[in-house]
């Protein structure tokens, strides 16, 4: 038996005991998160399948508008998991305990690096799957492929999904071997570089601006010739846009099968390439990152410092200092705040640029409500797996020095109020300027603004008892990797309340203003009356969620056993 395929049979079995496991004891997870997924990948299929029924009564450029359609996802999605691999790679080759011990052992450098590019595979590619498949799906429905389509859409995808993992892991090799003290530098410029290149296809439609959106054929060509920069011949993403269409037209097509030539031959280039910078650069970039490791001096006090005593003056200095514990904790490990930085980062650029966006007439009343209300949405749904991510984990990864902070000279309840305050306080640090900037750059009314601004910052409370009440509920001390701790039972229970209460607050909130600006069913003065009573419903039930979780969190805490 070789050695690699020893390596992936260890694999297959540890993850199908996991599996096992993991169904035998958490059957309410298990079920929980396959609906959810069920219902998400629905959604998608037919938000996808409907945006291509759409264009079909276009038939000067219903075909052209689809290959740019797809050109563009295939090109935002390649980007993404070339970034997404980069990381993955670099963690899982230098820093992961397992690469410690697969060094030790007789196996080959080329090997390791293959062991681990089939794991990053496997974990930054589930995204195409989950969202390439339903798009890839509607468009052969649409265009009434017969089976030989699907089976090329599989091809396509399956070698469509290795050229990004090995173009990230070999930047990562190389990042290990020339560049092991420069991390945190490359991850800024790589998320810069993110930043810009969506700014500029923001900014390239600026022509477009102040133009009425009326979905006609001369306003769909000039669209599409702002995004003409997916359809370069030499992107994968437009050979793989080429090869899926003459597949529709024709499974056995000699384009098809010139196209899906074309992409594996990159492949297989690109695994040559891959595999002799990791036989040459793997071991001596090992030992230069695992080496190079240095002790920072910190100082005594920081800005950090100076600023939570500033802010948080009205608070008692142990919890000031726990907080700015917990502030620093995050900022000193770039994989978690990052993360932060990409999602709320992109969104802000969205929202700065949005009036370059063309909608329907945003002047009108109806579209600012409609536009606003969306990017409220959007904003809180990611503020919900955030807080969920890193606010739920904050009392599990004190882990075994727990006992530390409960020697300090402060009750336990000012423990739970120091998590609350630092998840509130980074809540409408996030939220709050968000949703002031779309709103501004719209110019809806001002008491539209104020009222999202109270329905956001309503949220950010909510979504913090939430969390951290949860994670003082269900606690795992004996786990420090956040992905860990959150991917369990009460991981789960927080995101599911989480956006429970999102999608409570925001129906709630909105429901008078849908009557009025989109179905006009009532008249000013009832609006003002409707607006009013949701306003009262939403409040409440953020303070009785609030308050119930709170005194939960408070009794819980006060009885757990370290």
């Amino acid at each position: 038996m070789s050695t690699l395929s020893a390596l992936y049979r260890f694999r297959f079995r540890a993850l199908a005991n996991q599996a096992t496991q993991q169904l035998d004891n958490n059957k309410l997870k298990f079920i929980i998160v396959s609906s959810s997924a069920l219902v998400l990948w629905v959604s998608i299929f037919v938000f996808f399948h409907r945006s291509l029924r759409f264009v079909g009564p276009f038939e000067e450029i219903g075909d052209v508008v689809r290959l740019y359609f797809l050109a563009l996802f295939f090109f935002a999605l390649g980007v993404m998991l070339v970034i997404s691999n980069i990381i993955i790679n670099y963690s899982s080759l230098f820093h992961s305990p397992e690469s410690d011990y697969l060094i030790s052992l007789p196996v080959s450098s080329g090997r390791i690096f293959f062991y681990k590019l089939t794991e990053s595979i496997a974990f930054s590619s589930w995204a195409f799957l989950f969202l390439g498949s339903p798009l890839l799906i509607a468009f052969g429905i649409d265009r009434h492929a017969n089976w030989l389509y699907y089976v090329w859409t599989v091809l396509f995808s399956a070698v469509f999904i290795i050229l990004p993992a090995l173009v990230g892991s070999s930047f990562s090799i190389i990042i290990g071997r020339f560049l092991p003290r420069h991390r945190r530098a490359i991850v800024l410029a790589l998320i810069g570089i993110v930043a810009i290149a969506l700014a500029f296809v923001i900014t390239q439609m600026a022509d477009l601006r102040g133009t009425r959106f009326e979905f006609t054929a001369g306003w769909m060509q000039q669209f599409m010739g702002k995004l003409s920069f997916a359809q370069n011949p030499l992107l994968p993403s437009f050979w793989v846009t080429r090869g899926l269409f003459s597949a529709v037209e024709s499974a056995g097509a000699p384009d098809t099968i010139f196209f899906f030539l074309l992409l594996l031959s990159q492949v297989l280039f690109l695994g040559l390439v891959a595999h002799w910078m990791a036989s040459l650069f793997y071991f001596s970039g090992y030992s230069l990152v695992r080496s190079s490791r240095h002790d920072k001096k910190y100082k005594p006090t920081s800005l950090v410092d100076w600023l939570t005593h500033l802010v948080l003056w009205f608070l008692g200095r142990p919890l000031r200092l726990i907080i700015i514990k917990d502030i620093k904790t995050l900022m000193r490990d770039p994989v978690q705040w990052t993360q932060l930085l990409i999602f709320f980062g992109l969104l802000a650029i969205y929202f700065i640029n949005i009036k370059n966006i063309p909608y329907i007439n945003l002047q009108e009343n109806m579209w600012q409500y409609l536009v606003s209300s969306l990017n409220l949405v959007a904003t809180t749904l990611t503020l919900a797996t955030f807080t969920t991510r890193f606010v739920y984990p904050q009392i599990s990864l004190e882990g075994k020095r727990f006992w530390i902070i409960g020697m300090m000279p402060l009750k336990r309840e000012d423990i739970f109020y120091s998590k609350l305050v630092f998840a509130l306080a980074g809540a409408i640090i996030i939220t709050e300027p968000l949703v002031f900037i779309s709103s501004y750059q719209l110019e809806v009314p001002s008491f539209m603004l104020m009222h999202h601004l109270y329905v956001a910052f309503l949220i950010c409370l909510g979504l913090s008892s939430i969390a951290v009440t949860l994670g003082v509920l269900y606690p795992n001390m004996r786990e420090d990797n956040p992905s860990k701790i959150v991917s369990g039972f009460g991981g789960t229970l927080t995101l599911v309340m989480s956006l429970l209460y999102v999608l409570s607050i925001i129906v709630i909130g909105s429901l008078p203003s849908h009557l009025y600006y989109v179905l006009h069913r009532i008249n000013v003065e009832t609006f003002m009356q409707f607006q009013t009573i949701s306003i009262i419903v939403i409040s409440a039930i953020a303070i009785i969620t609030t308050g119930f979780s709170v005194w939960l969190g408070l009794r819980t805490i006060r009885k757990m056993e370290v």
